[in-house]
Formats: C-alpha cells, structure tokens, sequence
C-alpha cells in the first residue's frame, strides 16, 4: 500500500512540473537575467562641451535562454534619479553591446546615468550608477576696437597731407637762399682766383 502512495506521488511530480514548463502557462519561468554592465564613457570622465553628442555604450546583460531583451536607460543631474533629463524605453539590443547618443545636455553639470534589461515587459534590476560631466560652453566674441573713435580717425586721415617728393621742387626759403648765394658771387672782388686781380 505505500508503494502505491510513493508511486502515485511521482506521477504527480512529474505532471506538475509539465503543467509549469507549458507554452500556455503564463507563470512558467522564461529566463533569468542579470542587470547590464556600463561600460562607456568611463565612471568621472569630463567632456567638452563641443564633443558632443555623447555616446553611452552598454555591455548586453547575461542571461539563459533565448527570449529578445530590449533596455531602459536613464540619465539625470541628480544622483537618486528624483528627475530625468533623457529617459528611454524599448531600447533594441546589439550585438554584445547596445549603444545610447544622447542629445545635446547643458554644460558645467554632472550627469548620472544607469540601464535596466527588460525581458517580456519584465525590467531587471538597474546596472550600477555611473556619472560623466559636461564642461561649460565657452564662447568668444568677435573683439571691436573702442579707441579713437571711428570719427577722429577719419578726421585724421583727412588731414593727412602727401610728402613732397624728392626734388620736385624748392620751397620759397631755399629759394630765397639761392638768390642771396648768386648775389655774393657777383661782388667785384680781388680775391684769389679772380681773373680781375692784379699783382
């Protein structure tokens, strides 16, 4: 008699375990998974602010089983998520690595960011916080000249008298020195040299 009990016992087993693995069971385990790894850009990394768009790349969540695994990403200023600044769903899965460009984020902030591996609606377990900073947008202005004013320096140019070239002429000084030169020389002399001297 209580081998029959044993025996019936194990019929049981094996019916129960059957019902569990069914297609049709919807509480049947599919897969166990494990929270993705981040994996670019490196924990603290600083960027320019002119590198963006920023790029996040994380490494695929391991898992047994076969069933397709999308990813949720998110990223935020704050370090407990309370706000979002990208938040993302349905995220398809690479090949060995899923990849994330974010678009353009203000700059002299940190940023925290995370993914959760989602399996038939299923979200995993988020991956390990991890965090980057955007430096701030520096911009430089074209320079403009303040001094002189724009009006003084045109007066200037106006004003602005050509030099005489060289030998266009003598002024009404250097030709009054000239005729007082030609005067000397016409003086009746006795000097050396003159041919009007006599010993």
């Amino acid at each position: 008699m209580k081998l029959r009990f044993v025996g019936l016992g194990l019929v049981i087993a094996i019916a129960v375990s059957v019902w569990a693995c069914n297609t049709n069971n919807p509480t049947r385990p599919s897969m166990s998974f494990v929270a993705p790894v981040l994996q670019t850009p490196a924990n603290g990394v600083a960027y320019n602010f002119t590198q963006q768009p920023i790029t996040l790349q994380i490494l695929n969540a391991v898992r047994t089983g076969a069933k397709t695994v999308t990813y949720a990403l998110e990223v935020s200023t704050s370090a407990s998520f309370a706000t979002t600044v990208v938040s993302r769903d349905a995220i398809p899965e690479g090949d060995g690595t899923t990849s994330v460009t974010l678009p353009q984020l203000n700059g002299n902030l940190t940023y925290f960011w995370r993914s959760r591996a989602v399996v038939d609606g299923v979200a995993g377990e988020p991956s390990a916080v991890q965090s980057f900073f955007v430096r701030p947008n520096i911009t430089i202005s074209v320079p403009s000249i303040q001094a002189p004013a724009a009006s003084l320096r045109a007066k200037d140019q106006s004003e602005s008298r050509p030099l005489r070239p060289k030998g266009a002429g003598e002024s009404g000084l250097e030709s009054r020195k000239s005729d007082a030169l030609l005067d000397i020389r016409s003086w009746p002399g006795r000097g050396p040299g003159d041919p009007r001297s006599s010993d």
